[in-house]
């Protein structure tokens, strides 16, 4: 093969610092060679290794380092969590910001290559570290993650972060090829091996219609051209005998050449679903034109990655309406914790019970009631009194109803259920910010054996809120200055 390729496939093989290793000895004091060609740059990238064989973990360690925290600008700064106008959880640092590092090359190669599992369970582990390494931990350090990671994994509306499955989103990116391949069929790769596997091959299925044409291209038992689904998921007896099912509707409706392919029918269900398949195939003839293609998912039927991704996640049930934290007038740290709060994992003493860590049962506000998340987050009466001020300030978005014995989710419900847009999410922000100035209060008394009554917390809380919208309010000032500049 080498022979007729131009290419040394054994120097592309070797990873690029040795590639360029030898010519790297060459160059003068500016880095170049006698063409003019920076060696030295080039023995700093990071390109791809290409090789004929199966990746192997070898030439791996040294690029997952790339993913993981870089020491940031500043000795207590680590890495900081921030959350985008499009809703998207961006995890950074103060000197290299993760989109740039974390998704840009994943997602550039999950476009094109089917990723080996234990690559994208060590990138998924540095980016957990990301979301719940304690700043200003040291290297090696083992994070403690509160939520579960694919619960994080999933989309806002369905209780998640929002933060990308790789797996899905591989997956949902390589369908690209098999789209192309039928809409675009010009294109130079068009007749080569796709990255795509069996699971992304049903996926497609699942998510494409075909209106019968010449049949040239839709697959007989695969493609979903009939009505109610696939033949091999409507005859599935017959498909298990069928020699021939690899070929199109084309050549098997030529001379009733799907008969042949079913000779060894031996049992009364096979014959039952033949005498179904042959009624059926009565009624179907093939036109002049291709075969067309159409997209389940979006209203143009036009394939796109985002609907792909989110067909995934189809049948999952979300635990609450993530809306009214997510809309919230909050800052995003509060409604992360929100979400935190709301899933059940902030470490209230019943859930350091659960890992064995040190606590004390008994709730640091009340002295009465053993500390949960529902009681310390709703039920208490110090949480109570602390939000019961911050509405009646407020004085625009009603009084909040007792617990009833709800959970936090149905009673979060319920007191914005019968407010305007706007002022659920003014009252949600109260809620949000009512929480944590008392997760606050509770661990001041616990790390600090300070304690401060209920008015004084409500007064941290209503100056959290009043900085929040000051900061949300156009300063007036601003339009003079652009003016006269």
């Amino acid at each position: 093969m080498e022979a007729l390729c131009p290419i040394s496939l054994r120097r592309c093989e070797r990873p690029p610092e040795m590639q360029l290793g030898a010519m790297a000895g060459q160059v003068d004091d500016e880095g170049l060679d006698g063409s003019g060609i920076p060696i030295r740059q080039l023995c700093r990238t990071s390109a791809p290794i290409l090789s004929l064989a199966r990746l192997t973990s070898a030439p791996i360690p040294a690029r997952p380092h790339r993913l993981r925290p870089r020491t940031p600008c500043g000795p207590s700064r680590g890495p900081v969590l921030l959350a985008s106008r499009a809703g998207i959880i961006l995890l950074a640092d103060a000197a290299h910001p993760a989109p740039s590092v974390l998704s840009s090359m994943v997602l550039y190669h999950l476009a094109v290559f089917k990723l080996p599992v234990w690559v994208l369970r060590r990138i998924e582990k540095i980016m957990r570290s990301f979301l719940w390494m304690k700043p200003g931990a040291t290297p090696g350090t083992r994070p403690h993650p509160l939520v579960n990671w694919r619960t994080v994994c999933r989309p806002k509306e369905l209780g998640g972060l929002g933060v990308l499955d790789l797996e899905r989103f591989g997956r949902a990116m390589r369908l690209r090829w098999l789209w192309y391949a039928w809409t675009d069929p010009d294109r130079p790769w068009i007749g080569t091996e796709n990255p795509c596997d069996d699971t992304d091959m049903e996926l497609f299925r699942a998510s494409t219609e075909i209106t019968l044409g010449d049949g040239a291209k839709c697959l007989f038992w695969h493609d979903h051209w009939m009505q109610g689904g696939a033949l091999r998921h409507q005859f599935p007896d017959l498909f298990t005998i069928a020699t021939r099912k690899r070929r199109t509707v084309q050549k098997e409706l030529h001379q009733q050449n799907w008969i042949r392919s079913l000779a060894r029918i031996s049992t009364m269900a096979q014959l039952q679903q033949f005498v179904a398949l042959w009624t059926t195939m009565q009624g179907v003839a093939l036109q002049p034109h291709p075969d067309l293609i159409r997209w389940r998912w979006t209203e143009s039927g036009i394939y796109t990655t985002a609907s792909a991704y989110r067909y995934q996640f189809m049948g999952s049930c979300a635990p609450f309406r993530s809306a009214k934290f997510w809309k919230g007038h909050a800052e995003a740290k509060c409604r992360f914790f929100a979400w935190i709060a709301l899933h059940g994992k902030i470490l209230t003493a019943d859930n350091l019970a659960l890992r064995g860590w040190p606590h004390d049962p008994i709730c640091k506000l009340c002295q009465i009631h053993h500390e949960t998340v529902q009681h310390l987050t709703l039920d208490c009466h110090f949480s109570t009194s602390v939000r019961e001020q911050i509405f009646a300030w407020n004085g625009t978005i009603g009084v909040p109803p007792p617990p009833g014995g709800n959970s936090l989710n149905d009673w979060w419900d319920e007191t914005i259920s019968h407010l305007p847009k706007e002022k659920k999410r003014e009252a949600s922000g109260a809620i949000i910010y009512s929480m944590w100035g008392v997760w606050k209060e509770r661990n001041r008394r616990v790390f600090q054996n300070t304690a401060l009554q209920p008015a004084a917390v409500a007064a941290l809380v209503k100056e959290d809120i009043a900085q929040r919208a000051y900061a949300h309010t156009q300063d007036p000032g601003d339009g003079i200055v652009a003016q006269q500049s």
